[in-house]
């Protein structure tokens, strides 16, 4: 019996089918043709006589090959006893096969597609009619947002025995990105093994992540006998600009050849280009798509214009990065890049008259180039895998600044060849634009080279216009690194290390009062890293670490252009390329030396890490020390800088991240008269959870669309910084608490620091007032231990006092307020007032101190609109109370010169006390809303039925320790304004709520009041 006639009896002839003849379409018959695949061609092409058999369903015509499987499987099973090794891995293929058919003949829930593959795999001589089988899950929800998807697949086998089977899939997802469709079909013709196949995929995406983005796309790919091609095209436009990505590539069995290539016009942070980049990678590939032998090329370019708040510019750069993969798992590679920025910014020169204007432009170029290494293999038996690899890389970057001094006309000339890209003669930094705006870098770089040469040549430095200024800087760095690891039965476990050596050297010239002064200063780094990963199936945890050492040297000379030995002086300075001749000019010409510096520093790093099932923590920490000292004319002044912190993250599925750091830095400078200043600061950054949760309750009522795709911002960040400003007489302080043993003990209890605290008071004492030593003890302090800050803080301001030290407290939100601050402030604003009227110019400096008062005044209103964001009520106030002070200054100048201008008798202090008045009340109401804030809390805790006492003692003890005594500091300064303006000293409010913290003091612990209550008349 033929297979044809056994199909016939086996069949179920009463459910019948219309017979139908389908030959192999012209579609994929073309489509082998272009692909060159022209064997299979001929295969699809043959002609077979007409069946006469009907058609059946695909079940029944299924069961038909099975006899004929079990009588093969047994055949296979004979021949793989005699066989050898080579021929029993070809023999388990074809069982393995065998047993999936029969296995797929006994599954009750096989589709038609399945039983049709293995029909046409089996080269049965039948006919199966078309059936189409469909599936799809709705809109549902999960860590990517809400996903669609639905597939629908026909099949079935025409008279020639070939399976034809269509298969449309589309998929839509919007999460926090946005919104993403795909959809592709994919036409299929097989016979036995032979098949051929074409697949178009197109892709819709809407791109909310950065800024607004529209992409669409397209693909299409044939297969045949293991030949494959691949073609298609994208583009994305939007917010960010456009783009467009092109794609073609061929494989024949595991051979690759393919070319992708991007173009775009880009937009944003104050930049607008183009760039383009195109990646070759021909060899062979695993079933990955990775390579096992061959080469990957990349090369890619960019140029573009600048204008933001940074100034104006134009911007360039390319890179092209090579990769060679070898035999057993070896790979290498190398990679070679040049960039390229140049951007200039006008401001006007204070006080000049006619209006001069001082142009900057700085003109950067880096390079890198590095070459690596990689090896991999596995363990057939044990099933283990090893790798292991090797990197290094060289980069180079130079700097050029150049500072000119221009008339109005001068200046629009120059910024117009700027904004132009450049011109193609006069200053050499204007043809450095042109080339860059046209992507020449080379030119660029020699161009560069060759203005870098006019500032260090005697001639062009001596040409500089008085406040004309140039500074060169060159850094060059080396890295290598290594890595190696492996895993087995799901356990894996890698190490790696890294290390850096990177020197920069930096110049600069200037012309001041007729004399060319030039800075000369050399860095050098050291770094040196290592860590290792461990994991175990859904189980990891890491550790890295990392120690850098950093040596500075520099030198000041000031030379005279007139001098005969200029000539001779410059090009010594000019030859300096390292530490041993910087020295040796220093040492010959030690009457050019106007300042010399040195300085040096450390610090290390370390990142924990463990995870398990998508949730993980990370904990880090940083320390590092830094001195610089400096020797000049008149003395010699000394900066030391101590830093510690450490950071909390917690991860979770979906990207969710919760952290917190805080970093602790203790610093202090010594003027040439050996008075010192200080700093210590705390800042704090990380999740802000109250924000966070004020921004979910916000989502759940106005967007819950973007809630549940993820698009609205739930996790909150902040940044604040918190610290205490020291003067001399802080330092003096310090100097006194440490003669006094048990004071000094009492400040620092903490056992794991104890020792190293009782250690720094001893150098202190030792100190004997040398201020330099005391600096240099604290910032080393400050670099090893946690709580430095807070212990020095304490000896400078004891608890329950508000003298000491200057608080100050700057939330993330007020970073442009804080600027304005430093300079209304803590600095000098009235330094031009003061310049006016000893020139006489009264009605000038009149406008000048009354612009300031709006200015202060702005200032204090975004700190009073920000209260809550300051964690220090304290600081708030006494920044406020300072504010109020500056007022006064301000305002008392103002008068001052309105009398010498003949404005009249005006009551000079009358005026300054009311001005400082009216600023100190917002400090007083500040104090008042800490008050109430500490009362609610005490009371809600005293109204609960499980009353927590360390809660209200903190309340209390912040109000006695912290803000009465700064709310009695700024109290007496206004009873002395008020005084001074006429009014009632006693009639100031608000005053501390004494009585009504005896009373809370009393409810929670009994006792006698703290406070005086009614106090005591004044005189």
């Amino acid at each position: 019996m033929n297979g044809r006639e056994f199909a016939e009896s086996t069949a179920d002839t009463a459910n019948e089918q219309p017979r139908s003849v389908t030959a192999a379409p012209h579609a994929l018959l073309a489509l082998q043709a272009t692909a060159g695949n022209r064997a299979v061609t001929r295969m699809l092409a043959v002609q077979r006589e007409p069946l006469d058999a009907p058609v059946l369903d695909s079940r029944a015509m299924a069961v038909t090959v099975g006899p004929e499987l079990e009588k093969e499987r047994a055949s296979v099973l004979a021949a793989y006893e005699t066989a050898d090794e080579p021929q029993r891995e070809a023999l388990r293929d074809k069982l393995l096969q065998i047993d999936k058919d029969l296995t797929l003949l006994n599954e009750p829930g096989a589709s038609d597609q399945a039983l049709n593959a293995l029909i046409a795999r089996r080269k049965a001589a039948v006919s199966v009619g078309p059936t189409t089988d469909t599936s799809g899950a709705g809109w549902q929800v999960g860590s990517s947002g809400l996903t669609s998807s639905s597939q629908s697949v026909t099949s079935q086998v025409n008279d020639g025995g070939y399976v034809q089977t269509s298969t449309t899939t589309s998929s839509t997802t919007i999460d926090s990105t946005g919104w993403a469709n795909k959809k592709s079909e994919t036409n299929t013709l097989a016979n036995g093994s032979d098949s051929a196949s074409q697949t178009t995929t197109t892709d819709r995406k809407v791109d909310i992540a950065n800024g607004l983005n529209y992409t669409s796309g397209s693909s299409q790919k044939t297969e045949a006998s293991g030949e494959s091609r691949t073609t298609g095209s994208s583009s994305t436009v939007g917010t960010s600009g456009y783009s467009t990505t092109t794609e073609d590539t061929k494989t024949v069995g595991s051979t690759v050849d393919s070319t992708k290539s991007t173009s775009a016009i880009t937009r944003g942070d104050g930049k607008l280009g183009w760039s383009d980049s195109e990646t070759r990678k021909t060899g062979t590939q695993d079933g990955k798509g990775a390579l096992t032998k061959g080469s990957e090329t990349t090369s890619s370019s960019n140029a573009g214009v600048i204008a933001g708040p940074d100034g104006v510019g134009a911007y360039g750069g390319g890179s092209k990065s090579f990769t060679q993969t070898r035999a057993k798992g070896m790979s290498t590679g190398q990679t070679v890049g040049l960039d390229g920025k140049v951007v200039a910014n006008v401001t006007q020169v204070p006080g000049s008259e006619p209006a001069r204007y001082q142009v900057t432009l700085t003109v950067s170029l880096s390079g890198k180039a590095g070459l690596s290494g990689n090896a991999a293999g596995e363990s057939e038996l044990q099933g283990g895998k090893a790798s292991g690899g090797l990197s290094g890389s060289v980069s180079a970057s130079g700097t050029g600044t150049f500072v000119h001094v221009f008339n109005e006309d001068e200046a629009q000339k120059y910024m117009a060849s700027v904004t132009a890209g450049g011109a193609g003669s006069g200053p050499k930094e204007l043809q450095v634009i042109k080339q860059l705006a046209a992507g020449n870098l080379a030119d660029a770089k020699a161009l560069l080279t060759n203005a870098q040469a006019s500032l260090m040549s005697a001639d062009g430095v001596a040409g500089l216009k008085e406040g004309e200024s140039g500074e060169i800087t060159i850094d060059l760095k080396g890295e290598v690194g290594g890595n190696l690891g492996g895993d087995m039965a799901g356990f894996g476990v890698k190490g790696t290390a890294s290390g850096s050596k990177g020197v920069k050297l930096k110049r600069s010239v200037a012309r001041k009062g007729g004399k060319i002064v030039i800075d000369v200063a050399m860095d050098y780094t050291d770094s040196l890293g290592a860590g290792a990963t461990v994991s175990m199936d859904l189980a990891s945890g890491g550790y890295s670490g990392s120690k850098s050492e950093t040596q500075t040297e520099g030198a000041t000379f000031t030379l005279d252009p007139d001098n005969r030995a200029y000539q001779e002086q410059f090009d010594a300075i000019a030859g300096v390329r390292s530490v041993e001749s910087l020295r040796h000019v220093a040492q010959t010409h030690k009457d050019l030396v106007s300042s010399s510096t040195t300085g040096s520093g450390h610090g290390t790093t370390s990142t924990a890490t463990a995870g398990a099932a998508g949730v993980g923590v990370e904990i880090g920490t940083t320390n590092s020390y830094d001195e610089k000292v400096t020797v000049g004319e008149y003395g010699k002044t000394s900066t030391f800088t101590g830093t510690e912190g450490g950071s909390l993250a917690l991860t979770g599925p979906g990207g969710v991240k919760v952290s917190h750091s805080e970093t602790n830095t203790v610093s202090a400078s010594v003027g040439i008269d050996g008075t010192a200043t200080g700093d210590l600061s705390t800042t704090t950054s990380g999740t802000d959870l109250g924000g966070s949760a004020a921004a979910l309750g916000k989502a759940l009522t106005d967007n819950k669309l973007g809630l549940l795709t993820g698009s609205a911002k739930v996790m909150q960040e902040t940044t604040e910084v918190c610290g205490m400003a020291l003067s001399d007489g802080d330092f003096a302080t310090i100097a006194a608490v440490a003669e006094e043993v048990n004071r000094w003990k009492k400040v620092e209890q903490d056992g794991d620091v104890y020792s190293d605290w009782i250690r720094l008071r001893f150098k202190i004492v030792k100190a004997k007032g040398d201020r330099t030593v005391i600096a240099k003890a604290l910032a080393e302090y400050g670099a090893d231990h946690e709580g430095a800050t807070k212990a020095i803080g304490r000896i400078v301001r004891s608890v329950g006092s508000a003298q000491g030290g200057t608080l100050y407290d700057w939330p993330g939100a007020l970073s442009a307020e804080k600027a304005q601050y430093a300079a209304l402030i803590t600095g000098d604003p009235l330094a031009p007032v003061r310049e006016h009227r000893s020139k006489g110019t009264y009605a000038e400096g009149i406008q000048v101190a009354n612009a300031l008062l709006p200015k202060i005044d702005a200032v204090v209103t975004a700190m009073r609109a920000n209260q809550d964001k300051f964690s220090d009520g304290t600081a708030l106030g006494e920044m406020l109370a300072a504010a109020a002070t500056r007022r006064g200054e301000i305002v008392r100048e103002a008068a001052s010169l309105r009398q010498l201008n003949g404005g009249g008798a005006a009551e000079v202090d009358v005026e300054a006390a009311k001005a400082e008045l009216a600023g100190i009340q917002p400090a007083l109401l500040e104090f008042e809303r800490r008050q109430g804030k500490a009362f609610v809390t005490v009371q809600d805790e005293l109204d609960d039925m499980y009353v927590n006492h360390r809660t209200i003692m903190e309340a209390l003890n912040d109000l006695r320790d912290n803000v009465y005594p700064a709310w009695e500091k700024t109290l007496e300064q206004a009873r002395k304004a008020a005084a001074s303006a006429g009014l009632d000293p006693w009639a100031i409010q608000p005053t501390p709520g004494k009585g009504f913290f005896n009373q809370l003091h009393k409810e929670a612990f009994g006792g006698p009041p703290p406070y005086e209550w009614p106090p005591k008349p004044k005189p």
